[in-house]
């Protein structure tokens, strides 16, 4: 079992090094402003402003990404951010070989 999770491990943190940078910061927080951040700004101004429709769709918005079923960061997120990097950056991510990933 230890060995399962091992490898599961690395082979996660292979997947997610990529997204780990300081150039990639601008570009994850815009895909999650996009996919979720608008949601959280409509409940905290909605009730400021009086604005009912804003506090009952971020909420409902904010049900479903909470909800267990719901894997958005994975399938959504990510690969938006991925997008916008080579949008903003003209290149691509360079993955590692996975003989790089097992020699460490």
């Amino acid at each position: 079992m230890k060995k399962f999770i091992k490898k599961v491990l690395q082979k996660t943190w292979g997947w997610a090094k990529p997204y780990l940078t300081v150039k990639m910061i601008p570009c994850l927080l815009l895909s999650w402003m996009i996919t979720n951040g608008w949601a959280y700004v409509f409940i905290i101004v909605g009730p400021i402003i009086g604005a009912n429709w804003m506090t009952i769709s971020g909420t409902v918005w904010m049900g479903i990404l909470w909800s267990p079923i719901m894997a958005e960061k994975i399938f959504v997120t990510l690969p938006l951010a991925g997008v916008f990097y080579r949008l903003i950056y003209k290149e691509k991510f360079i993955k590692k070989k996975e003989d790089d990933v097992n020699a460490k």
